[in-house]
């Protein structure tokens, strides 16, 4: 793993982000606080794990629905930059399906993560959005209303 990213990461980082799918993810108010009370070196050891028990096994465990949406900021930023599931790096990173993983290709994606994270923390404090108000039920029905 690298402590800042190659030229080619940020490249790779930036062309997949800008995809439409991929240009949704940022980091939530939680996830930032998670990055910049842990900080990006124990960041970059949380993605190690993840990844390579997440990833890197040649079929792994529930492959295409093993990432949480969010929650901690390596889930959102596989999902951000298509590593996610085995299928997602084949398609968009070019890392063949039905093997294993390489070492250098576990750096390369742990690389690719940590990079949309920093690039995530450089943009400033997220935005969340507002919470949505919970309608009251009716009283005593039991039930709430439709309309």
């Amino acid at each position: 793993m690298h402590e800042q990213p190659t030229e080619e990461v940020r490249a790779v980082v930036q062309r997949i982000t800008g995809y439409r799918f991929r240009s949704r993810f940022h980091l939530r108010r939680h996830e930032q606080a998670i990055v910049a009370r842990d900080g990006m070196k124990l960041i970059r050891i949380h993605a190690a794990d993840l990844l390579g028990a997440r990833l890197a096994p040649a079929y792994p465990r529930n492959d295409g629905k093993q990432t949480p949406w969010g929650g901690h900021p390596v889930f959102r930023a596989q999902h951000a930059t298509g590593t996610c599931c085995r299928g997602c790096l084949y398609r968009l990173h070019g890392i063949a399906t039905g093997r294993a993983l390489t070492a250098a290709e576990l750096d390369y994606v742990c690389d690719v993560v940590c990079c949309w994270i920093g690039m995530e923390m450089a943009d400033g404090p997220a935005v969340s959005p507002p919470p949505v108000p919970r309608r009251r039920s009716a009283r005593g029905s039991g039930q709430g209303t439709l309309f």
